[in-house]
């Protein structure tokens, strides 16, 4: 009898614990349109040893980047490097002078690029968010 019991209790156990699959809305779906084309930094997010911080960036002071079929442009600190490679889930930016190189893991949802450098910089963890942008919305770069 004691058997029977525990047999149906973990029969009800394992019923109660499964649950269906959820729909996942169509926003929420991980939409990989492609890392080419300009893009605008909206928010950065970093840790100091607690949770993560997430901090949205001033429009007037975003950094913009934009990535050709091997050619990278930046107005910021990136700026020294001019070409990258990537695979589905990295890129590495190459400074074709010096040859030093910066690893990024990349994920792009909805028209939002999320990139976390891979090359040691942040001990908690950070990543930079940016979403797609016309051309005509970038500013700071001279494309020749």
């Amino acid at each position: 009898m004691k058997f029977l019991t525990i047999i149906c209790s973990l029969a009800l156990l394992t019923l109660v614990a499964c649950e269906k699959d959820k729909e996942v809305p169509q926003e929420e779906r991980v939409l990989n349109t492609g890392l080419n084309g300009w893009w605008i930094q909206t928010s950065v997010g970093y840790s100091i040893g607690g949770p993560v911080i997430n901090e949205q960036v001033d429009p007037l002071k975003a950094r913009n980047i934009y990535f050709g079929e091997t050619l990278f442009a930046s107005n910021d600190s990136t700026l020294q490097y001019h070409n990258f490679s990537k695979d589905s889930l990295t890129f590495t930016l190459y400074n074709t002078t010096t040859g030093e190189r910066f690893k990024y893991s990349y994920l792009i949802v909805n028209d939002t690029l999320t990139l976390s450098p891979l090359t040691v910089m942040c001990v908690e963890g950070c990543y930079t968010r940016y979403k797609r942008a016309a051309a005509d919305d970038c500013l700071g770069i001279v494309m020749k």
